[in-house]
Order: structure tokens, then C-alpha cells, then sequence
């Protein structure tokens, strides 16, 4: 992926990952009406749905291909060379019962290989972990660049916090 491609994702993600989440927040804790989806007993709730559509509409550009758990499957994804993977609140009974163990998450990948870019919204916290290939460059940030300094040193905890997003 070219350096400005990958820059112009990396900045579409991190303003669509923070909206869905802002507006998820608003649901946690309040009315909320949820239901189970498929045959299953998987949850989803209204804050799933509009975290899913802000961030469809933020981030699929023509020929982007989407899988997200609250849409229905698109096979077309299948031959899209960017793939965006979306679980717009993972932790759904978390959220529904009020727990603070919940995020969006997002992934790209690009070209069928390995993710590009990944996006972890911890909520209620206002955490935001950010993570590029490597490996190496993960930043995590709480209210502006200011919180990333003092995380530094114990970056280790940060990608920790982030549980399932390492590959």
C-alpha cells in the first residue's frame, strides 16, 4: 500500500473508529433496545447498528469490500482487493450489561494478505489503540497526543488491554 494511501487510511480509521464509539457511549448505560440476530443466541443492539453504519459509511470507498458482523454477508468482498472487518461493539453482552469490557474494532486488509491497519476503541475508558504492520509502532492515546506520552513506558499494558487485536 502507497505511504499516502496507507496515511489516508490510517487517518479515515482513527476519525471512524472515535465517531462509532462517541456514539455507541450514548446508548451504554441507558435505554437500549437489543435482540438476538440468526438462529443463535447472539446478541445485537440498536448502538451495534449505528456504530455499524457510521462506520460503512466513514470508511468503504468504491471497490472496497466490507464483512462486519451486524451486515449481511456481501460475497462481492471476496474479490475486493481492500476488505474492511468490522465488529462494531465487540462485547454486545458486555454492553447490554452495562460492563465496561467493550469496543469498536476495525481491521483493513489489503491484497487478501495480512491486515494493513487496525483500530480498537476501549469504551467507556476512551482508549484508542492503533496498530500498523510490524508490530512495532503501536500507539495508544486517551484524549489527544498528551495521553500517549505518558503511556509509552508501559506500552506493553496498552497492546495487553487490547487483548484479541494481535495477530
Amino acid at each position: 500500500m502507497p505511504v499516502s494511501e496507507f496515511s489516508r487510511d490510517r487517518d479515515r480509521l482513527a476519525a471512524a473508529v472515535q465517531e462509532a464509539g462517541a456514539v455507541a457511549k450514548r446508548f451504554f448505560r441507558g435505554p437500549l433496545k437489543h435482540w438476538t440476530k440468526g438462529e443463535g443466541d447472539s446478541p445485537v443492539t440498536e448502538a451495534d447498528i449505528a456504530s455499524n453504519d457510521i462506520l460503512r459509511k466513514r470508511l468503504v470507498e468504491t471497490g472496497d469490500g466490507w464483512l462486519s458482523e451486524e451486515s449481511e454477508n456481501d460475497p462481492t468482498r471476496l474479490a475486493a482487493r481492500r476488505v474492511w472487518v468490522v465488529d462494531p461493539i465487540d462485547g454486545t453482552r458486555a454492553f447490554i450489561a452495562g460492563r465496561e469490557d467493550w469496543s469498536v474494532s476495525v481491521a483493513l486488509v489489503v491484497d487478501a494478505a495480512r491486515w494493513q491497519l487496525r483500530c480498537l476503541r476501549r469504551s467507556p475508558m476512551s482508549c484508542f489503540y492503533r496498530r500498523c504492520p510490524g508490530g512495532r509502532r503501536a500507539t495508544a492515546w486517551r484524549y489527544g497526543p498528551a495521553w500517549a506520552s505518558a503511556w509509552r513506558a508501559p506500552r506493553r499494558r496498552a497492546e495487553a488491554d487490547a487483548g484479541s487485536f494481535h495477530t
